[in-house]
């Protein structure tokens, strides 16, 4: 529970059937705020792959995977899956629905749900990651290859993970 009532994973800027409100202002300064605050707390950073299936005995880039990263400290003995994992995998899914698209495209992307899996990173000593992933491929034709839609969605994904203050591939301490 939060300070002002409301359950942890509990969006304000939601409907009640908890698809995102065509709320006027959630590009406000205070939601980007929010939102770059979150990014700080937990140290996020991000990663993008590509997508890559196997079509005719060949490899077809079909899309990108965006990765974001979010750290928090474990203390000795946790297990994969505790209640601060879900609270970092919560704030990293904040920050994703935001930088997805509003609009439709012919691109869709799928935020994966949570799994309960720790990511070490080696450079930072006891520290441990939590990810959440982001697919951008073809609304139809799955199988194409990668397009400049694919490519402007990720574009701006990036650039708006940038207003975050999030790095793309650089690992920092989250901040207490």
């Amino acid at each position: 529970m939060r300070a002002s009532g409301r359950p942890l994973l509990e969006r304000p800027w939601r409907t009640r059937a908890g698809k995102e409100a065509a709320v006027e202002g959630l590009e406000t300064q205070e939601h980007v705020s929010h939102l770059r605050e979150l990014a700080l707390r937990h140290g996020a950073r991000f990663e993008v792959l590509p997508e890559t299936h196997v079509l005719d005995h060949k490899f077809v880039k079909v899309g990108f995977e965006l990765q974001l990263w979010g750290l928090h400290e474990h203390p000795k003995g946790v297990t994969p899956g505790c209640h601060e994992c879900v609270r970092v995998y919560a704030a990293l899914k904040e920050i994703a629905e935001w930088v997805l698209p509003k609009e439709e495209r012919p691109s869709r992307y799928e935020i994966r749900p949570f799994e309960p899996a720790l990511h070490v990173a080696p450079d930072l000593k006891d520290r441990d990651e939590v990810l959440l992933e982001i697919k951008i491929v073809h609304r139809h034709d799955f199988f194409s290859p990668i397009d400049k839609c694919e490519e402007r969605c990720l574009s701006e994904m990036r650039q708006k993970l940038g207003q975050l203050g999030m790095r793309e591939g650089q690992r920092r301490p989250a901040r207490s």
